[in-house]
């Protein structure tokens, strides 16, 4: 009788591989192609992410311009209330104030010498308004 379990131990590890060189450039120029195209994809990706993030900045930056613009209109407002000649007189009168008399005022005399400096200065720019 014939022992069809018995199995045969070979040992093959001394054996090697031909390379097979075309093969071996096939698989390069596949994978270089594979890259290259990976790497063009991930450019391009990149490139359009940056395009989006740029977009949102814009859009932050010209919602903080419209914050800021409204601001200044708003500080415009009330600059001009708060300068406005009848609150101030209000103001002056609620803390007792009260209106000059002639008496109180006083007008002061030029300096020595300043008329002549006021009049060489109006002097010079008569002058070189006419040139």
């Amino acid at each position: 009788m014939i022992d069809l379990n018995r199995q045969r131990k070979i040992r093959n590890l001394r054996i090697r591989r031909e390379v097979d060189r075309d093969k071996v450039r096939e698989f390069l120029v596949c994978a270089g192609f594979a890259f290259l195209v990976a790497l063009l994809m991930f450019l391009y990706s990149w490139q359009q992410q940056n395009h989006i993030d740029h977009g949102y900045k814009l859009e932050a930056l010209k919602r903080q311009r419209d914050a800021l613009q409204e601001e200044r209109r708003w500080l415009e407002i009330e600059r001009a209330s708060l300068a406005s000649p009848q609150r101030i007189d209000q103001l002056a009168r609620q803390q007792g104030f009260q209106e000059m008399t002639a008496s109180q005022m006083v007008l002061l005399a030029p300096a020595p010498g300043e008329a002549e400096v006021r009049l060489a200065l109006l002097w010079k720019a008569r002058s070189s308004d006419k040139r």
